[in-house]
């Protein structure tokens, strides 16, 4: 597990000493995070395929892909667009199985280096939350999904570029890629109509009694689910794993909701002062809000449910560096110690302890 610690010493490292090299603040946040992104792109293209629990099965397949023609696309049950993907490296190209995944991991971490360079208040404090998270854990085994959530990272950049009128055309286009390497992506279209929601107290009061009914008769509601729509298993409800996020997530939404109340302005109004911040602020409270309720559903554990939410729960990179950027310079401090201080607890709790994923021992590529 040293390589993980390492990368985030790395990134710390970095940071601090860029800090004081570099004066220029938006070069400084340009470098942290090119040399960032670049070091976790390094550890996820150089290991060797015994790294990540679905890795080995995935070059199974890439290399039993030379054997079908380019027009069978029915050889297995992944999505079409990884399929092609696959034939287009195996067959044209007649490139090994690492070459392909370095390709795959240069534009995920591409993705997320332009994702957080353009929105984050403190980049550092987002490549920490996203390595010591899920997200990072996720890149290492889950390909087609990690794929599909760099596309709809860029879809993210787009709702924000145009947000005094969403180009829906780009939206669909980019969703519906990302739905061709995986197909929970779909429910990315969910964006678009959270970012038309208007919030109002009303709504946000609905918005808790939702979530007592879904915490209350989740049992029921998943039953029907499972049966009638989709099976997503039957993952208690017990205080921990999702849960603990849901409670991190109203905490955080409480924080994004002060400034609204401080400035009182509604969107239009924002946009037309151009209040970047505070149009942000609401898209962030929007997706939390969603977030909550997928996780409640999806109980303690991961399972597809919870693959789902990590579509939206990405937006807490930024939101919780949104949040501390309003303190005090003092409070600021002691805030980001504390985050960094429980990020690193439950990274080494819940994925590098119990070996979640497989991912450990690492070991690169030339290795035996």
């Amino acid at each position: 597990m040293g390589i993980y610690f390492g990368l985030i010493v790395f990134i710390l490292a970095v940071s601090m000493i860029l800090n004081l090299l570099v004066r220029d603040k938006n070069y400084q946040k340009t470098l942290i995070v090119i040399l960032s992104v670049t070091a976790m792109f390094l550890v996820c293209a150089l290991k060797k395929d015994t790294v990540g629990r679905d890795i080995s099965g995935y070059e199974i397949i890439y290399n039993n892909t030379a054997l079908y023609s380019w027009s069978n696309f029915n050889y297995y049950y992944f999505e079409v667009g990884y399929l092609l993907l696959m034939k287009i490296f195996v067959l044209l190209f007649h490139s090994s199985f690492q070459l392909f995944m370095g390709f795959i991991y240069a534009f995920i971490f591409i993705s997320l280096g332009f994702f957080i360079r353009h929105f984050s208040k403190n980049v550092t404090m987002s490549l920490l939350i996203y390595t010591c998270y899920i997200f990072f854990t996720f890149n290492l085994t889950g390909v087609r999904y990690s794929i599909a959530l760099a596309f709809c990272m860029w879809a993210y950049i787009l709702v924000d570029k145009h947000r005094r009128k969403i180009t829906i055309i780009p939206f669909i286009i980019l969703v519906l890629i990302a739905f061709l390497f995986h197909r929970s992506a779909l429910l990315f279209f969910i964006v678009y109509i959270i970012y038309r929601f208007k919030w109002t107290p009303v709504r946000n009061l609905l918005y808790y009694l939702m979530l007592l009914v879904l915490a209350l008769f989740r049992p029921v509601i998943m039953n029907y689910i499972n049966n009638n729509i989709k099976d997503f298993g039957t993952f208690s409800l017990n205080f921990g794993g999702n849960i603990i996020f849901v409670i991190g997530i109203c905490f955080i939404m409480f924080f994004l909701i002060l400034p609204q109340k401080k400035y009182g302005f509604n969107d239009s109004q924002s946009l037309k002062l151009g209040l970047l911040d505070e149009q942000r602020y609401r898209v962030y409270l929007k997706v939390l809000c969603f977030t909550s309720l997928i996780l409640i559903l999806a109980g303690t554990g991961t399972n597809d449910l919870s693959r789902v939410a990590m579509y939206f729960l990405i937006v807490i990179i930024l939101a919780i560096p949104e949040v501390i950027s309003k303190f005090e310079l003092q409070s600021r401090i002691i805030a980001n110690i504390s985050i960094l201080m429980f990020f690193l607890a439950f990274y080494y709790i819940t994925v590098l302890l119990p070996n979640a994923y497989d991912i450990i021992p690492y070991q690169f590529f030339w290795q035996g």
